[in-house]
């Protein structure tokens, strides 16, 4: 009897967080176009405010000449991440942390797909039979990985 006694207890306290993950797993596609359109969120935790602005809302702004200065770099839509698959991201966090190369040469079936599944999004060009290279919205977002 204390064992079932045990396991109800388990299952009372897992029950809502498993019943929320599976939510965000269901509706991720929702969820995340719901966050692409945030341009802007303000925080205030614990007494410290911390307000956060988007690429896609300080490009707006430059545009339109508000007090920021307009700079060179290629502008990466915030969705461009957003709609990566988790494993064209692990991909690209994999290659940050060798720098950004020139030319990169799958060495592998795997790599080769994931260097194809990323052109197909328009961050790399493939050239020649085995050799990819960067495009500027790549290079971009890979900047912008090593930053982090």
């Amino acid at each position: 009897m204390e064992i079932a006694q045990l396991v109800l207890e388990y299952i009372k306290v897992l029950i809502w967080p498993v019943i929320l993950l599976l939510c965000v797993f269901i509706f991720k596609s929702q969820i995340l176009k719901l966050i692409s359109k945030i341009t802007e969120l303000n925080l205030d935790v614990k007494g410290m405010k911390l307000k956060l602005q988007l690429s896609q809302k300080l490009s707006d702004t430059q545009k339109s000449g508000g007090g920021v200065q307009a700079t060179k770099s290629t502008e990466i839509e915030p969705s461009i991440i957003w709609d990566l698959s988790d494993s064209d991201f692990m991909f690209l966090d994999s290659l940050s942390k060798k720098g950004i190369l020139k030319e990169y040469f799958p060495i592998s079936k795997d790599e080769e797909y994931s260097y194809q599944s990323l052109s197909n999004e328009g961050l790399f060009t493939k050239q020649d039979n085995s050799k990819f290279v960067l495009t500027d919205k790549g290079r971009t977002l890979l900047q912008s990985i090593i930053k982090l």
